[in-house]
């Protein structure tokens, strides 16, 4: 016996839900309650729960597919045999072709005048972060609160918004495995720092940790420049101090957040004689500036969180701003 899995309405004057995840694999053992698919609409995302206890069975609809409300997705089963036997509902193509007479009926045969295949299912964007916030499932958003995870964290791991539970989970699990080790690529840029420490003086930031916090709302607004996903970013400086969206803060007035879910961390070692730093660092970005005259960054990233091309164009941009403020200022 089959328990299908419907399109739900969630809420007013809704058609359509887009599919946006399958939770679990087909062949995968689920109970009553477990959620097993994610639907977005217009206004939400929401993480859809089986009916009743057994073993998941084939999507009849691909994630991203647009499906009208209230039509079967797929189902769950009673055993593993009726997955492995499973055979997808005929499409409208198919059936128009099998229920034509034969020609033993007097009628054209169906193979003389083909029906042409119906459009492919509409697959909708979706849309990773709203007004700065990642998206996420009410589920996965109580998790990450119960577990003091940040969803930001969650995203440069590598999960794609909108987040599920699933996400949350396997984070947690990922992070915590004793022997991870995640590998990483370097990139190195150079900047005159002559007109960004003569604004410096002129808006009287001359503290070491003022330089320091500086340099890491360029870098938090260099990073959001290139890159549209990047949702919430907790910087960490060699003090210790972190700081949430420091390029979204005055250069006076950064604070201490004090949030522990860092995502990345700058080491401010300019001026002194300092020439490289090896931390290990297993965070998906980190930045060591270094240099007398010269400011020297040197750029460590997570290659399976960031991708070349988007790290040399983060590198650019960070130097640019270092030789032209107003980059960052305006």
């Amino acid at each position: 016996m089959a328990t299908e899995i419907i399109m739900p309405v969630l809420g007013m004057n809704q058609d359509t839900g887009s599919i946006s995840e399958w939770l679990v694999e087909p062949g995968a053992a689920v109970k009553a309650g477990d959620p097993v698919m994610s639907v977005e609409t217009d206004k939400a995302v929401q993480e859809i729960e089986a009916r009743e206890s057994g073993f998941m069975g084939r999507p009849l609809y691909p994630a991203g597919a647009e499906v009208e409300v209230g039509k079967v997705v797929g189902f769950i089963v009673s055993s593993l045999d009726e997955v492995e036997s499973e055979v997808a509902p005929a499409s409208p193509a198919e059936k128009s072709v099998t229920e034509q007479p034969d020609a033993a009926s007097g009628n054209e045969s169906p193979m003389a005048d083909p029906v042409p295949e119906p459009p492919a299912a509409e697959v909708r964007p979706l849309s990773p972060v709203v007004a700065g916030k990642v998206l996420a499932s009410p589920l996965a958003k109580k998790l990450a609160k119960e577990r003091g995870i940040s969803l930001a964290e969650v995203v440069e791991a590598g999960a794609r918004p909108p987040l599920h539970s699933a996400d949350i989970r396997g984070y947690e699990k990922v992070e915590s495995h004793p022997n991870r080790v995640r590998s990483s690529s370097r990139l190195e840029v150079s900047a005159d720092p002559t007109r960004l420490l003569s604004t410096l003086e002129q808006l009287s930031l001359v503290a070491e940790s003022d330089f320091s916090k500086v340099l890491a709302s360029l870098m938090a607004g260099a990073r959001r420049f290139v890159s549209d996903d990047v949702g919430q970013q907790v910087i960490q400086i060699e003090s210790g101090l972190t700081m949430m969206d420091p390029d979204k803060q005055g250069w006076g007035q950064i604070t201490d957040c004090h949030d522990p879910m860092v995502t990345s961390r700058l080491m401010n070692f300019f001026g002194s004689r300092v020439t490289a730093v090896e931390t290990g660092d297993p965070l998906p970005l980190s930045v060591v500036v270094t240099g007398v005259e010269q400011m020297h960054f040197e750029i460590r990233f997570d290659p399976e969180r960031a991708d070349l091309a988007t790290m040399v164009s983060f590198a650019t941009e960070l130097a640019e701003r270092v030789e032209n403020p107003m980059r960052q200022l305006i």
